[in-house]
């Protein structure tokens, strides 16, 4: 899971350095893969990922949010598994 982060991150920085990407939406992003990979863990294989995982992730990111927040989080989460 770190490496899949890691990659995505990279692609977004590079995004941010080109000026299609804002610093900002990049922070929001940095740290939801971090959630995801504290919720996860840093070396569950994406590949061997079943619903229960996403059921776990999805209470790590709901825990003590806001409804906007958990929205966002959720978003964001999905475009590291696109």
């Amino acid at each position: 899971m770190a490496d899949l982060c890691n990659a995505f991150l990279t692609a977004k920085d590079a995004l941010v350095k080109a000026g299609e990407l804002s610093p900002t939406t990049w922070h929001h992003l940095h740290g939801t893969c971090g959630r995801v990979v504290e919720g996860l863990g840093r070396t569950t294989i994406v590949e061997q990922m079943r619903p229960a995982d996403f059921a776990a992730l999805r209470k790590v990111l709901g825990d003590a949010k806001a409804p906007q927040t958990l929205g966002a989080d959720i978003s964001r989460t999905r475009q590291i598994f696109k």
